[in-house]
């Protein structure tokens, strides 16, 4: 299992097959918690190859596993994983409830490992809902647990969520600090973790730090899916930020596709509105499609400050064609 993992880490997609094979050979011995840990692992791999619903489909059955045989440290980190996929899902109100239930029941997870990521995935939630202040108030808690922590995975997920909180509440140049000291940590390691989440770019992009998006996509070519989709992403922001709108509308349509079939709603819904923009300012027709469809998942979502983004953008298209 950890072998699979391993060669996963490193872009080897014949890892996945390795964690498969323990976690039929584990169901076949009747193993309890090395079965679990299994489904786990697999789940997450599949996280990074495949997205985030057949991810969902394993953890789901991980954590009905450990239920059933009252495995209840291994059912915690596994609720985690569930949370994770409902947020990329876009089934945010499922994924806060969970996380709500699960905080009750067992107060002493938020010491954890997976507590600390379960708190910053729901403050990431709150952030987009609108709720600055929620969101602001879970930040130096889940941030000093995380650097505590300091494994890469954790810093890679928790770095680029108290950045966007600090974008959101005014302090730009706390957000970029964030953003530096995770380029730093990903500097000498995999390049799945050097690959830069489409937030922190967008980050960069509003305080005008090209030369720190380029900084991370050297060396952050990782084979595994999603970490192509974040390459491409990165690419269509820093060709729009260099006015380079045709190549960037491009890449926003291929960034657009590639999270659609992923199954990571926001990240579709913030690649149309990328492009719709770029659309716009090219004069092209399909910017208003294009920002109809943006309007449509941030509406499911209940993301005010992308609806009006939309929105403004869908004012302009109106004006340019009356």
């Amino acid at each position: 299992m950890y072998q699979g993992c391993a060669r996963g880490e490193i872009g080897d997609v014949g890892g996945l097959q390795d964690v498969r094979e323990s976690l039929a050979m584990g169901l076949r011995l009747g193993l309890g918690r090395e079965t679990t840990l299994a489904y786990g692992n697999l789940a997450s791999e599949l996280f990074e190859f495949e997205g985030p619903a057949p991810a969902f489909q394993m953890v789901q059955a991980g954590v009905a596993l450990a239920r059933e045989r009252g495995i209840a440290e291994t059912e915690q980190w596994l609720s985690e994983g569930v949370i994770e996929a409902l947020a990329e899902l876009g089934q945010w109100d499922q994924a806060i409830e969970l996380a709500d239930q699960l905080l009750a029941q067992h107060p002493e997870m938020a010491e954890s490992y997976a507590g600390v990521m379960l708190i910053a995935r729901t403050a990431y939630i709150s952030l987009y809902r609108g709720a600055i202040d929620e969101a602001t108030e879970h930040k130096e808690w889940f941030l000093s647990r995380g650097r505590h922590i300091g494994d890469l995975q954790a810093l890679t997920e928790i770095l680029p969520i108290a950045a966007l909180i600090e974008e959101a509440g005014g302090d730009l140049s706390a957000a970029v600090h964030l953003i530096q000291e995770l380029e730093e940590a990903t500097r000498h390691g995999p390049a799945c973790y050097r690959a830069p989440d489409p937030e922190v770019v967008r980050i960069c992009r509003a305080a005008n730090e090209l030369g720190l998006i380029e900084r991370f996509l050297q060396g952050a070519d990782a084979p595994a899916a999603r970490y192509q989709h974040y390459l491409v992403t990165a690419r269509a922001v820093l060709a729009e930020a260099q006015g380079r709108l045709e190549q960037a509308a491009r890449l926003y349509a291929d960034a657009g596709d590639r999270w659609h079939n992923f199954g990571f709603l926001l990240e579709h819904g913030q690649a149309l509105l990328s492009l719709g923009r770029c659309a716009t300012e090219l004069g092209q027709p399909l910017a208003r499609d294009r920002l109809l469809d943006a309007q449509r998942i941030f509406t499911q979502l209940r993301t005010p400050r992308l609806l009006a983004e939309t929105d403004r953008w869908l004012d302009q298209v109106v004006s340019q064609t009356s």
